[in-house]
Order: structure tokens, then sequence, then C-alpha cells
């Protein structure tokens, strides 16, 4: 299967290069490659040399062909990194249609529903921050409901509550203003229709041409959108009005508008987003039609991968045989062994811990980078470690590693090793701190519990 082979990286960068690789395959072959601040056009399956700055680099890598969807891959490279990038062009086009643009990003969209700012708006319901390309009005009819009417610039629409006639004026990047008048008739007004927005897993961020309401606008979602095909010349408004006559009497009259010209406007550019991936489609429906739009992001990401190529830590002690836990810069446990331990890990931090029965145990920490092979040798050594503790409250229960030491404990002696220290105390937040204890290490370690919110 496409997704599963295994592939090797000729030309990768050599343990001393200043040159990163970029492995890039995709199904079917002869994908179109390229790289943003890079010259040239390269064709899948294809392996890449660049070279990125010491402290590193961001790419954006666009692979496309026509009849397919466009896959987007934005990375971060440096110096001796190799990155395989897959995507499985036809597997994308079955599930989301030619096209769509997906993205991979190595910084993850974060689906944080923060504050927003809206005001009421008469009768046409809540209004949120505008659309500024193309400039729009964002409604929601009322805050009970669950959908958005979309107001085009100097366009009619009719709410729920009556007809909202909306301009809007920007100030600079972030600033604007928003005129809204409510005329009684409206010679035109476009014909809507709705599109609903879903995912799997839901809570995914959804823009609408880039714009993203940092409140309101997660999946599932409906939009209410007009749907006009054709220009509109010369749409007359009427609007109530009183003049007071020279005897003092208060008679009603009519103030009429006339918008010379409604450009057409039916296809709306939606992104859907969630973790490191995103998908983005045109929607173009007709009016009074419901679209609904599905994202599955196990099949998005089943069907764009971009992994890092592993490099080889072997792991020996002296003496030999002793046990190994090899632990992520996360602190997740990734391997469990004896020595001597040869592991094929993707790039990154690792720390080791290695211990025997009579022979003491020591700890290191090492950096695996892409195809490269690192080795690395722990001398076992009885010597204890101690850990000085201060906390508040002193009464604190400490645990070692999840098993409780007691209560007001102020030292602790250790073998080397890789710890985390857990705190609780009633009324305060457990507190947590992991401490890596090398042998005849004195450590302290001031912890200040934080007290329950009220």
């Amino acid at each position: 299967m496409f997704l599963t082979q295994t592939l090797t990286a000729t030309g990768a960068p050599s343990k001393n290069s200043q040159t990163a690789a970029l492995v890039i395959i995709s199904m079917p072959e002869g994908a179109t490659v390229s790289i943003s601040n890079q010259s040239g056009v390269w064709y899948t399956p294809v392996n890449i040399t660049l070279f990125p700055d010491v402290k590193g680099g961001e790419y954006k890598i666009t692979i496309s062909k026509e009849g397919y969807p466009t896959a987007i891959a934005i990375i971060n490279l440096t110096p001796r990194d190799v990155k395989i990038i897959k995507v499985d062009l036809e597997g994308l086009r079955a599930a989301f249609g030619e096209n769509a643009t997906v993205e991979f990003n190595e910084a993850p969209y974060e689906s944080i529903k923060g504050g927003h700012a809206s005001s009421w708006v008469g009768c046409g319901g809540m209004s949120f921050s505008p659309l500024r390309e193309p400039p729009m009005n964002v409604l929601k009819p009322s805050s009970g409901d669950r959908y958005f009417l979309l107001i085009p610039n100097n366009t009619p629409i009719q709410t729920p509550g009556c007809i909202v006639l909306t301009r809007i004026y920007f100030h600079g990047e972030d600033g604007y203003s928003i005129v809204s008048s409510f005329p009684y008739f409206s010679s035109y007004i476009p014909p809507m229709a709705t599109i609903v927005v879903n995912s799997t897993p839901k809570d995914a961020k959804v823009y609408v041409f880039d714009h993203h309401i940092s409140a309101e606008w997660f999946t599932p979602m409906t939009l209410r959108v007009p749907v006009i095909k054709e220009p509109v010349n010369n749409v007359t408004l009427y609007y109530p009005d009183f003049e007071r006559r020279a005897d003092g009497k208060v008679v009603q009259k009519v103030i009429t508008r006339n918008i010379s010209i409604i450009s057409p406007f039916d296809t709306y550019r939606i992104k859907v987003a969630y973790g490191n991936y995103a998908l983005e489609t045109m929607i173009k429906p007709a009016p009074g039609e419901t679209m609904t739009l599905n994202v599955e992001f196990e099949t998005l990401r089943k069907a764009f991968e971009v992994v890092p190529m592993n490099g080889t830590l072997n792991i020996y002690t002296d003496p030999k045989n002793a046990a190994l836990m090899i632990k992520d810069s996360s602190g997740e446990i990734v391997a469990r062994g004896y020595a001597p331990m040869r592991l094929s890990l993707p790039p990154g931090e690792y720390t080791i811990t290695a211990s025997k029965y009579r022979a003491g145990a020591n700890v290191a920490r090492v950096y695996v980078a892409s195809n490269t092979s690192k080795s690395v040798t722990l001398h076992l050594s009885q010597k204890q470690a101690v850990l000085k503790l201060n906390v508040f409250p002193a009464n604190a229960t400490v645990l070692v590693n999840g098993a409780r030491r007691g209560e007001g404990i102020e030292r602790l002696v250790l073998k080397a090793g890789d710890y985390v220290i857990t705190f609780r105390a009633p009324g305060f937040l457990e507190h947590k701190e992991r401490i890596i204890l090398h042998p005849g290490d004195t450590k302290v370690l001031n912890v200040t519990l934080t007290p329950l919110p009220t």
C-alpha cells in the first residue's frame, strides 16, 4: 500500500552537513512540487536538498497535479533534518473532490473558544467583526440561533426580523465601522442558500474567506448566504420618514435610495482546521439549496503524512545488561529493555535511565538527529543523589514516580534517574515537577502550591 511503503533517502545529509533533505512521494506520481523562497520546480518522487539556517527555517511546500486536490505542507527544517512527505492524491480526491486544498502545518491550529466582540443591530441580530476581503457583515439573528447570516457590503438582506442594509468602512489594519439601515421595502432581495459545516472530530475551527470568529465559528455550524448569479442594476430602497408641516402637524412620507449596481456573488471559500490539518474548498450553492461540507480529519491524516526520518540510538552500559528506560522530551516512556539496545527514533531529545542491582544507576540526555546514528554508554554508579525540598504548605504529601513517600518531607535520597515528583495538599492544586538526578547530585526544589479557586 502507498502509505505504508518504506523509503530510503539517497544523498541524505551527512553527519557534518549543513544541509537538510526533503523526500516527497505522491500517488499518482508526477505531481509538481514547488517550495517557498526556492527557485525551480520538481516532480514526484523526488529527494530535494535544502540549506536551512542553523537556527531552522520555515518552508511551504506545494504539491499539485491537474485533476487532484492541492496539498500544502508548512514545516520547519534545520541542518541535517530529513523529512518525508507522503500524499495520496487519489484518496484525497475521493474524499474531498478535486478542487480542495489540504494543508499540514507543524504549528497546530489552536481550537480554543475565546471571547469576541459583538453588538446588537436593531432587528437584524448580533453583529460580529466583519470580513475584510470581500467586505461582509456577520449577523447572528439571536443569541439562541445556531446559524449566521453573511451580508455583503451595500446589499439588502432579509433577516427574520427585517431588511438590513450594511455599509462597512475599514480604518487601517484593525479598525472598522459599520453603518446599518432598515428599509421597509427593497425592489430586490437576493435569494439565500444554506451551508452546513461538519467535521469529525467536532469543534474544528471554521474560516470564511480566511476570517474566523473566535467564540463562535467551530463545527458544527451553519451559514445563510446570498446567491447573486448576475449583476442587478438600479435597486430602490424605501424608508419611512416623518415631516412636520407649517401648521405643526406631523405627516409620514417615504424616502427612497438607489443602489446603482449589485455585483454577482455566489461562491464561498470555506476552511476547516483541526490540530495540524486543514481543508479549504470553494462552495457554490444554488438559490434555496442546502450544501453540507463534511471533513473527516482521520481520512485527511492518513492520506497526507509528514514524518521525520528516524535516527538510530545505540545504548550501552557498564556493566552490561542494565535495565533501561527511555523517555521523550515530554516525559512519555518510548522504550524499556536491557542494554545493549538499538532504537530507531524520531529526531528529538531523549532521557535514558539505566540501573542494575548492586551495580547502581545513571542517567543521560541525548539528542537524536534525522538519518544519523548515535551511541552512548552509561557507567553505573552506586552513588546516591540528594533532593532537598522546600515546599509550601510544609505538610504536603510527596509522591515519587507515583509512589507515596510521606508528608512534610524535606529531603529525598534517590538513585540516579529521571523522576516526576508530585505534591498534594488539601485546599491546593496538585503540582508536578520533572527532575533528572545524576550520581552524587545534590539539588534543591522550591515549590509553592496554588490554592484551589474559590
